[in-house]
């Protein structure tokens, strides 16, 4: 997990102000499972409730050369 409070946006019509994270998953699969968990989806109320969500976004890499 990595986060920037500072993030400087080099071109577009949207950037984002504030607080991004990032997470990094073993594998795609990996993530989806962890997003379903019945546990965290619990704990997630909480997040919802004290901030603003704008996106959760899965972003895929490139694959090994």
């Amino acid at each position: 997990m990595t986060y920037d409070d500072n993030a400087l946006t080099m071109e577009g019509f949207s950037p984002r102000e504030g607080r991004m994270i990032l997470w990094k998953f073993p594998s795609e699969a990996q993530a989806r499972a962890w997003y379903a968990d019945p546990e965290y989806q619990a704990l997630s109320d909480y997040r919802r409730a004290g901030t603003r969500l704008e996106f959760l976004t899965m972003l895929r890499g490139l694959p090994p050369r």
